[in-house]
């Protein structure tokens, strides 16, 4: 009798002995198969949550918040991107090209301006718009590279200042009449 109640004893004592568990919150194999992966809807949800562009205010409204309704280029005397790139397409020494960027047409330039400015300028400005167009690309993937330039280069051509220089299709340069 006496190795059962060793057994019994022992078994006791077993039920004592307690070990550490640590449980880590994690999701099982089968809970990350069944909550998935969704690049494109999380691509999607995303973009509609960003409002690219500037946001609408007046002067007033800006002013009133605290802000500064001039731009910095502005306060310092010095014009901003958008008015050179106006000033050179009124002088004829940058114009629309037929692929959508800008282009610099020195035959034609009124006055002498500092080649390097104004080749800097282009640059960064055909930067931006190839930015714009990969951008575009994204939104509208089933269409053409080629396709998305040309839509965009017709929007582009109606806020053009009257009178720039225009290359048409044929490569031939003309002035925007309005």
């Amino acid at each position: 009798m006496k190795p059962i109640l060793l057994i019994a004893a022992c078994a006791t004592l077993a039920a004592c002995v307690s070990t550490p568990v640590n449980i880590i919150d994690s999701k099982t194999a089968l809970e990350q198969q069944a909550a998935g992966s969704y690049p494109e809807l999380a691509r999607e949800l995303e973009e509609a949550a960003v409002q690219p562009g500037p946001v609408p205010l007046t002067r007033e409204q800006l002013t009133a918040s605290g802000g500064n309704a001039t731009p910095a280029a502005t306060e310092a005397g010095e014009p901003t991107d958008a008015a050179r790139i106006e000033a050179l397409l009124t002088r004829k020494c940058i114009g629309e090209g037929s692929d959508g960027r800008l282009t610099v047409t020195k035959a034609t330039c009124a006055g002498d301006p500092d080649e390097q400015e104004v080749a800097s300028l282009t640059e960064r400005q055909n930067r931006a718009r190839q930015q714009t167009w990969t951008y575009l690309q994204t939104l509208y993937p089933n269409q053409k590279p080629a396709d998305v330039r040309a839509a965009w280069r017709t929007t582009r051509l109606r806020e053009l200042i009257c009178g720039a220089q225009v290359q048409g299709t044929d490569g031939a340069w003309g002035s925007k009449k309005c």
